[in-house]
């Protein structure tokens, strides 16, 4: 009889330890200790990708900048998530922008970020906080700039 309980004990432990060792598996093997940040379009895997198409589609449905949701860091992180090079990708991730300016050596995309609104609208003659995104003849990413008027 005592046998039989010793065994019981024993299979007990066994059972935890096996059990520690398998969370300490998935413990180490689920960590990502490469950490990389840069994903190519064509390239779209694991949640990290997912996470970024939420934050686009977040981004594009405060379009005026009303909601506080467009910031100059969310368009940071997106901007570096994406590796965004040409204009097409920048409006597929960011959207129509709010205005076009278009000049002889390229074209600027201005996006309006942290607007001051009242129901939905920007108020008038308040000031406009804006992302300006520079695209050269080639429809090239240049770089950007953020202004406020």
């Amino acid at each position: 009889m005592e046998s039989v309980k010793l065994e019981q004990l024993q299979i007990k432990y066994m059972m935890k330890m096996v059990t520690s060792i398998i969370f300490i598996l998935l413990f180490f093997t689920s960590c990502n200790f490469d950490n990389k940040k840069k994903v190519n379009l064509e390239k779209k895997s694991n949640i990290y990708i997912d996470s970024l198409q939420i934050l686009s589609f977040e981004w594009k449905k405060d379009s005026l900048g009303c909601y506080k949701i467009r910031s100059i860091n969310l368009f940071d992180r997106l901007l570096e998530g994406y590796s965004l090079n040409k204009k097409s990708e920048f409006l597929k991730i960011f959207g129509m922008p709010n205005e076009q300016e278009n000049y002889e050596d390229g074209i600027i995309f201005i996006y309006y970020v942290n607007s001051i609104c009242y129901k939905n609208k920007i108020v008038e003659n308040s000031d406009k906080s804006s992302i300006r995104i520079f695209f050269d003849s080639q429809n090239k990413y240049k770089k950007y700039e953020t202004r406020v008027e």
